[in-house]
């Protein structure tokens, strides 16, 4: 039953609730707006975009296995494609960040707002959930336990390889630059801020050039290899309930389609959703790379000092 005006009255197992009529997501965002009204903090577009990503991958893999229909798989894929190469739709994704740990509350905005576009696509007001349902067609052979976790790779390997790595790159070629600028010339070195003996300036910068190779080559781009490892297909509890076969190397080999990475599935699910330690071991890869930019700038820091009063040995601009 749709109301008019500004809401419509929307029902679900738990009961019934206004919705406002011109939004996309559907009763259970409403009840999210509601239950995790918290910081007011929202997911950034980038795991929004990813998210969708992962939810085009599947949807491709439910078509193929003739999971979903081909009048709702068009328009879901229409729907989704507007998010991703449009970025259409983003207002409409306001869960606080804060929520529970699976990633529930984002992942049914997402079906919602899936859903219901493709049904205005194909004729139907927003609400309906026929003949496009956010359960069980934009979530179709899937869960929010497998789900967000490979968003969240998927997320993630995205912010490696362009907020990342290139600026590394960037790095590692000034700091080339500089170590052949800075040949010949000898300064004091030091222990603690005390003379010590001489060292060439050129030394000191080819030690930090290889402080950032070293956390590429041995912290970053193992961990990037474990990010590619994506738990999609394990649904709820890993054991991969509810899914067509082939289902899971299917949509890894879509998102690999979709965003030019080369995602592989966990071949044990389970650990990819019971335990996010692909995810931890970034962030401690993170950490020492900051550790070597800290005390990277550190130095650099003191020796710009003065120029009167200080040290004096580099000019920064």
């Amino acid at each position: 039953m749709m109301r008019m005006g500004t809401t419509r009255r929307e029902k679900d197992s738990i009961g019934e609730l206004d919705v406002p009529a011109d939004v996309y997501w559907g009763i259970n965002t409403q009840r999210a707006l509601m239950n995790f009204n918290i910081s007011g903090k929202t997911f950034p577009k980038e795991f929004i975009i990813a998210l969708a990503q992962v939810k085009k991958a599947c949807l491709i893999a439910n078509m193929a296995a003739k999971k979903i229909e081909p009048a709702i798989g068009y328009a879901l894929n229409t729907a989704v494609d507007e998010i991703i190469n449009e970025c259409k739709f983003l207002d409409q994704f306001p869960v606080d960040v804060f929520q529970t740990g699976s990633g529930t509350q984002t992942n049914v905005n997402m079906n919602e707002v899936l859903s219901n576009r493709a049904n205005e696509l194909l004729g139907q007001p927003k609400g309906t959930k026929s003949p496009v349902h956010p359960n069980d067609h934009a979530n179709a052979s899937q869960s929010s336990n497998d789900v967000i976790p490979t968003a969240m790779h998927v997320a993630a390997v995205y912010s490696f390889r362009d907020d990342l790595m290139k600026p590394l790159g960037s790095l590692k070629n000034t700091l080339k630059m500089k170590i052949e600028e800075f040949q010949g010339i000898v300064k004091v070195g030091r222990t603690h801020l005390m003379d010590a003996v001489p060292i060439p300036l050129s030394t000191e910068f080819e030690v930090y050039k290889k402080q950032i190779e070293t956390s590429i080559s041995k912290d970053l781009s193992p961990v990037l290899e474990t990010l590619l490892e994506v738990p999609i297909g394990g649904t709820a509890l890993g054991t991969g309930l509810n899914t067509p076969t082939g289902f899971a190397n299917r949509v890894a080999k879509e998102l690999h389609k979709i965003t030019g990475f080369k995602f592989t599935v966990n071949p044990i699910p389970a650990e990819g959703i019971s335990s996010h330690i692909a995810i931890v071991r970034t962030s401690a890869a993170l950490r020492s790379l900051a550790l070597t930019c800290i005390k990277m700038a550190n130095d650099i820091r003191w020796m710009g000092s003065g120029p009167r009063a200080g040290l004096g040995e580099l000019l920064l601009p």
